[in-house]
């Protein structure tokens, strides 16, 4: 772990950190060279068991794989117990996205804006850009470029209580502005240098309580904002690859829960206009009660 504190961001060691207290004390007493495969994967199947959540199992993983590897460098042990052991299938699914739509997002600014024009437009923002919070806290004058479109360079991230980073991903990507957006990004832009921050200061709990959050958010959570603006760009027809690139995703796997979250309420319209259609052709009969087909 002191390792680790030295070479890892601050976030991967401090998670590390928590996650080794998962390991099961059967493989804990056991010298490094005594702990197999088997039971990697067996403490990984307790997790299951346990209703741990499947990203967490696999983070646990890749734990698991970084301090075996640290080990095998050191020439504490010859091979890694790790490699080659995969995540069991299982684990408690990541929560449901509750995204707005565009013409819902627009009714929830206009009920921020009552309350605090700045962090109204900072929510908006965010469910028009896909930005993390950590990464809307670190962006600066200069990362926002107006010619030959308007658009936002995302290079960093600024979590709470942590000294600043690099991206989730690692790579800056570069974020269009809807034009609704212009106005206030041209206003905190006027007369600063490039290097101050685009926003007021942003804290979370201060967000959550200007906006009186757990009454106007409609049980969302902040980073259902990110997946409104991945939602809105797929309705609005971007394309796939664009949105992954847009949205800084790993891989179009990640970008395709959005277009099946998609699908599962284009199918529920359909459906609910197919049966209005059927209730209506119902309505028609022929002359003596017949129906017309």
């Amino acid at each position: 772990m002191e390792h680790r504190q030295a070479t890892a961001q601050a976030t991967t060691a401090k998670t590390d950190a928590y996650l080794s207290k998962w390991v099961p004390r059967a493989i804990l007493v056991l010298p490094l060279d005594r702990v197999t495969p088997g039971m990697l994967a067996d403490s990984m199947i307790g997790l299951v068991e346990a209703g741990r959540a499947a990203k967490s199992i696999q983070r646990y993983r890749a734990m698991l794989g970084s301090f075996f590897s640290w080990a095998v460098e050191r020439r504490i042990i010859t091979a890694s117990p790790a490699k080659g052991v995969k995540v069991p299938a299982g684990g408690r699914p990541v929560e449901e996205m509750h995204p707005w739509t565009r013409p819902e997002l627009d009714a929830r600014f206009a009920v921020w804006h009552a309350l605090h024009k700045d962090m109204a437009e900072v929510a908006r923002f965010l469910g028009l850009t896909g930005l993390r919070w950590s990464e809307a806290r670190a962006l600066t004058v200069d990362d926002v470029s107006l010619v030959p479109f308007a658009a936002v360079t995302v290079q960093r991230a600024r979590p709470e209580g942590v000294e600043t980073k690099g991206t989730k991903s690692g790579k800056a990507r570069r974020v269009p502005l809807a034009d609704v957006l212009l106005p206030y990004v041209k206003k905190r832009m006027k007369g600063r240098g490039p290097d101050a921050l685009l926003f007021p200061p942003l804290h979370r709990a201060r967000f959550l309580d200007w906006l009186n959050w757990g009454e106007t958010g409609q049980g969302r959570t902040i980073h259902d904002l990110r997946h409104t603006a991945v939602c809105v760009w797929l309705a609005s027809g971007v394309k796939p690859g664009v949105v992954k690139s847009w949205a800084g995703h790993a891989s179009l796997s990640t970008t395709d829960t959005y277009v099946h979250h998609l699908g599962t309420e284009a199918d529920a319209e359909g459906l609910a206009l197919l049966n209005q259609q059927t209730g209506a052709h119902r309505g028609h009969t022929r002359k003596g009660g017949r129906r017309s087909g």
